[in-house]
């Protein structure tokens, strides 16, 4: 059985970046994931920490990345 997925919308580009994470919950990963790919198409640069038990994660990256247009953490 195939599956069809709906067309991808063109890609642009974009100097921004995201950093995005999952802040200790296994149930949102796959949306983690699914944000990821969105932020992709769209021509973000995207640093996806995945399940980050611990804000010092996300924050370390933050102070490797000042300029980060945005930190997405999902609870």
């Amino acid at each position: 059985m195939s599956t069809l997925l709906a067309s991808a919308p063109e890609q642009t580009s974009n100097d921004g970046l995201i950093i995005i994470g999952v802040a200790e919950s296994d149930a949102h990963v796959v949306a983690n994931k699914l944000i990821d790919y969105e932020l992709l198409l769209v021509g973000y640069n995207v640093i996806n920490l995945g399940l980050a038990r611990r804000s010092t994660n996300s924050s370390m990256h933050f102070r490797a990345n000042p300029k980060a247009n945005a930190v997405i953490m999902e609870a």
